[in-house]
């Protein structure tokens, strides 16, 4: 068995505690015998007890000088002489009196070996344990919350957005303006951008590669889309006007995504109400109708 704090004062201390056990059961046998009736063998034990209560004593004087006589329950050659009637009637009281003469002794002799300051140190030994094994479960949840929202940070910065697609969710802090809703008629599908410009915003948690892509369909006459991504720009023309939904241009932008605000503008050179009138009964101002728009992030 492996001992910890050990020292001779240590081992003094443990072995007193067994010597006391022993004298202690004694006693509880002892009134166990006078419960049942059996004064034959309480005498006995009886002897028995007194043999060990006498040696504990002389342990005891060996670690503290004893400051007061002990009761007469250690000395039972009277009570042994009495009639049952009386051993029956006077031996419980003086055994609680031997006992409590002997616990006090007890603690005298444990303090003179230094047991109080060895069970400060075992409990600040335990004390130190328990430090150790709350800070050791309390930097595990640490870990674990640090991973949880490092993985929460990847699955937000982590996306594809198809803005033609009218059921699919965006991403937090996604905004878009300047994009009417989804349209569709006779196999056709397209949203329309609106004039002055079509504004996409959205914020990440962690830098990325963010790729554009989009189709367009245009019916305005000398249109040019001028594409702003973060510090990154680009400019399409779109000189000829196309009928509705027979020609289409394609464009694509690839800009490195920064942690924070990102914002992707599309400004129109030309649409309906300013500088043409393509739809002159409808106000809105109708500058491209795109077929596709989608917006993907990667790890750089």
């Amino acid at each position: 068995m492996i001992r910890f704090f050990t020292s001779p004062a240590a081992d003094a201390a443990a072995s007193l505690r067994r010597e006391y056990a022993a004298v202690a059961a004694l006693r509880a046998g002892l009134e166990r015998l006078l419960d049942a009736g059996d004064l034959a063998a309480a005498r006995t034990a009886l002897v028995r007890f007194e043999s060990q209560a006498r040696a504990l004593r002389q342990t005891l004087a060996g670690y503290a000088p004893e400051a007061l006589p002990p009761p007469g329950g250690l000395d039972m050659a009277g009570i042994l002489a009495a009639d049952d009637r009386t051993l029956r009637l006077a031996l419980p009281d003086r055994l609680q009196a031997a006992m409590v003469w002997l616990a006090g002794r007890r603690r005298q002799a444990l303090a003179a070996l230094g047991e109080g300051r060895r069970r400060v140190l075992r409990l600040a030994a335990w004390a130190l344990c328990l430090g150790l094994v709350g800070a050791a479960a309390a930097g595990g949840r640490e870990v674990w919350r640090l991973r949880q929202q490092s993985r929460e940070r990847e699955a937000r910065a982590t996306f594809a957005v198809d803005l033609l697609d009218a059921a699919s969710h965006l991403p937090p802090d996604f905004k878009v303006a300047g994009l009417l809703t989804p349209e569709q008629r006779d196999g056709h599908h397209w949203r329309w951008g609106v004039g002055p410009r079509t504004v996409v915003a959205f914020v990440l948690p962690l830098p990325r590669t963010v790729r554009l892509t989009f189709r367009v369909n245009n019916p305005v006459p000398d249109q040019t889309l001028t594409i702003t991504a973060n510090d990154a720009a680009a400019i399409l023309p779109l000189p000829k006007a196309h009928p509705w939904m027979e020609g289409e241009e394609t464009f694509a932008l690839t800009f490195p995504g920064q942690a924070g605000l990102n914002s992707i503008t599309i400004d129109y050179k030309a649409f309906n109400q300013s500088g043409m009138a393509f739809v002159p009964d409808d106000p809105t101002g109708y500058a491209a109708a795109f077929t596709a728009f989608a917006i993907v992030t990667e790890k750089p």
